[in-house]
């Protein structure tokens, strides 16, 4: 009785088994097979997905914690990915204490990053992390303002791929 090779399944005859022609026709048809899923492989390997996005600027509140509308980013395939969010006060308000930017996968805080402003001066500030994530979960930041009033702020997103999972 045939057996079967453990990764790629390539088929293959037992001591005492007759080989014939449709042996040998099924064993080409399964490496075939595993040269697609190999190219395929190597592909998605030299393309791995990736974004660094932009967006505009929004105006957040003083003590509000705000989820960042524009760049969010939606993962196209389960993996692994490296993100980063980067934001940028964009407005000098009277009162500036503190900035904080927060990863959110799915809707849920996953990391970031909280500063206290020194002499009142705003700066850039980044957090980045990795996530494992699945096909359709929304990339996006967070941001909290600790101050007087409002603050505009401009957030770059960047996202990718480190692996897949299949």
């Amino acid at each position: 009785m045939p057996a079967n090779t453990p990764i790629y399944g390539f088929t293959y005859p037992c001591p005492g088994d007759t080989v014939d022609a449709a042996d040998f026709q099924l064993l080409a048809t399964q490496i075939e097979a595993a040269l697609v899923v190999v190219d395929q492989d190597y592909d998605l390997a030299l393309n791995r997905f990736n974004v660094d996005s932009n967006g505009n600027t929004q105006n957040i509140a003083a003590g509000v914690a705000t989820v960042i509308t524009v760049p969010q980013y939606t993962i196209p395939a389960d993996g692994v990915y490296l993100v980063s969010a980067i934001i940028s006060p964009a407005s000098s308000p009277a009162t500036f204490n503190a900035l904080r930017v927060r990863v959110q996968q799915a809707a849920v805080s996953r990391f970031g990053f909280t500063i206290n402003t020194e002499l009142n001066t705003g700066r850039t500030y980044a957090t980045s992390g990795p996530v494992v994530a699945t096909a359709g979960q929304v990339i996006r930041a967070e941001a909290l303002f600790s101050g007087a009033a409002t603050l505009d702020v401009f957030v770059n997103l960047s996202v990718r791929e480190v692996c897949r999972i299949a």
